[in-house]
Protein backbone atom coordinates (compact mmCIF):
# COMPACT_ATOMS: atom_id res chain seq x y z
CA UNK A 1 0.00 0.00 0.00
CA UNK A 2 3.19 2.08 -0.39
CA UNK A 3 1.98 3.63 -3.69
CA UNK A 4 -1.15 5.65 -2.30
CA UNK A 5 1.56 8.61 -1.19
CA UNK A 6 3.00 8.22 -4.51
CA UNK A 7 3.03 11.77 -6.41
CA UNK A 8 1.98 9.94 -9.79
CA UNK A 9 -1.03 7.94 -8.39
CA UNK A 10 -2.11 11.48 -6.36
CA UNK A 11 -1.94 13.03 -9.82
CA UNK A 12 -3.87 10.18 -11.36
CA UNK A 13 -6.61 10.12 -9.00
CA UNK A 14 -6.85 14.15 -9.24
CA UNK A 15 -7.56 14.20 -13.16
CA UNK A 16 -9.86 11.19 -12.93
CA UNK A 17 -11.70 13.43 -10.09
CA UNK A 18 -11.65 16.57 -11.95
CA UNK A 19 -12.81 14.41 -15.07
CA UNK A 20 -16.01 12.98 -13.53
CA UNK A 21 -16.86 16.09 -11.58
CA UNK A 22 -16.39 17.98 -14.75
CA UNK A 23 -18.37 15.76 -17.20
CA UNK A 24 -21.15 15.60 -14.33
CA UNK A 25 -21.94 18.92 -14.18
CA UNK A 26 -21.21 19.48 -17.82
CA UNK A 27 -24.01 17.06 -18.77
CA UNK A 28 -26.30 18.65 -16.06
CA UNK A 29 -25.33 21.93 -18.02
CA UNK A 30 -26.36 20.25 -21.39
CA UNK A 31 -29.53 18.45 -20.67
CA UNK A 32 -31.14 21.07 -18.77
CA UNK A 33 -30.16 23.99 -21.03
CA UNK A 34 -31.79 21.95 -23.76
CA UNK A 35 -34.70 21.74 -21.85
CA UNK A 36 -35.00 25.64 -20.87
CA UNK A 37 -33.84 27.72 -23.30
CA UNK A 38 -33.94 26.18 -26.15
CA UNK A 39 -32.67 29.00 -28.55
CA UNK A 40 -28.88 29.43 -26.58
CA UNK A 41 -29.03 25.93 -26.93
CA UNK A 42 -29.15 26.20 -30.89
CA UNK A 43 -27.00 29.80 -30.57
CA UNK A 44 -23.98 27.30 -28.30
CA UNK A 45 -24.28 24.70 -31.90
CA UNK A 46 -26.29 22.14 -30.72
CA UNK A 47 -24.44 20.24 -28.30
CA UNK A 48 -24.97 17.21 -26.87
CA UNK A 49 -23.44 14.53 -24.41
CA UNK A 50 -22.22 12.60 -27.41
CA UNK A 51 -20.48 15.56 -29.19
CA UNK A 52 -19.04 16.96 -26.21
CA UNK A 53 -17.79 13.35 -25.29
CA UNK A 54 -14.04 14.63 -24.55
CA UNK A 55 -12.01 18.01 -23.93
CA UNK A 56 -11.25 18.43 -27.67
CA UNK A 57 -15.16 18.20 -28.83
CA UNK A 58 -15.92 20.16 -25.67
CA UNK A 59 -14.07 23.35 -26.25
CA UNK A 60 -16.75 25.20 -28.45
CA UNK A 61 -18.92 25.32 -25.49
CA UNK A 62 -16.83 26.08 -23.35
CA UNK A 63 -15.82 28.93 -25.39
CA UNK A 64 -19.11 29.72 -26.01
CA UNK A 65 -19.56 30.12 -22.43
CA UNK A 66 -16.00 32.21 -21.84
CA UNK A 67 -17.27 35.05 -24.95
CA UNK A 68 -20.63 35.25 -22.91
CA UNK A 69 -22.24 34.65 -26.04
CA UNK A 70 -25.82 33.56 -24.26
CA UNK A 71 -26.65 37.35 -23.16
CA UNK A 72 -27.25 37.62 -27.30
CA UNK A 73 -30.23 35.09 -27.70
CA UNK A 74 -32.83 33.51 -24.93
CA UNK A 75 -34.69 34.31 -22.00
CA UNK A 76 -33.58 36.07 -18.86
CA UNK A 77 -33.79 32.66 -17.12
CA UNK A 78 -31.42 30.81 -19.88
CA UNK A 79 -29.11 33.97 -19.09
CA UNK A 80 -29.13 33.32 -15.39
CA UNK A 81 -28.87 29.38 -16.11
CA UNK A 82 -25.67 29.80 -18.26
CA UNK A 83 -24.39 32.40 -15.76
CA UNK A 84 -24.92 29.62 -13.13
CA UNK A 85 -23.10 26.85 -14.47
CA UNK A 86 -20.67 29.12 -16.17
CA UNK A 87 -17.25 28.60 -13.70
CA UNK A 88 -18.16 24.98 -12.61
CA UNK A 89 -18.19 24.06 -16.17
CA UNK A 90 -14.81 26.29 -16.25
CA UNK A 91 -13.38 24.48 -13.39
CA UNK A 92 -13.97 21.36 -14.64
CA UNK A 93 -12.74 22.04 -17.95
CA UNK A 94 -10.06 23.42 -17.35
CA UNK A 95 -8.69 21.57 -14.26
CA UNK A 96 -9.51 18.53 -16.12
CA UNK A 97 -6.71 20.25 -18.82
CA UNK A 98 -4.06 20.74 -16.13
CA UNK A 99 -4.39 17.55 -14.46
CA UNK A 100 -3.35 15.55 -17.01
CA UNK A 101 -0.08 18.17 -17.81
CA UNK A 102 0.48 17.44 -14.02
CA UNK A 103 -0.47 13.63 -14.36
CA UNK A 104 2.50 13.06 -17.22
CA UNK A 105 4.83 15.46 -15.65
CA UNK A 106 4.64 13.26 -12.47
CA UNK A 107 4.96 10.25 -14.65
CA UNK A 108 7.72 11.10 -16.59
CA UNK A 109 9.87 13.01 -13.52
CA UNK A 110 8.41 10.39 -10.87
CA UNK A 111 7.86 6.83 -12.74
CA UNK A 112 4.99 4.61 -11.88
CA UNK A 113 5.06 2.99 -8.24
CA UNK A 114 6.60 -0.43 -8.17
CA UNK A 115 4.00 -1.62 -6.56
CA UNK A 116 1.84 -1.32 -9.27
CA UNK A 117 3.65 -3.00 -11.89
Amino acid sequence: MEYLDHPTVFAMALFFAFMIGGSIVQWIFLIRLKRLDWEIWVRAGRPTIWSDRDLIRAWPTIKFLLGKKYLFTGTRVGHRFCSFYRYPLFLGYFGTCLSVVWFLASLFLNGWPQDLQ
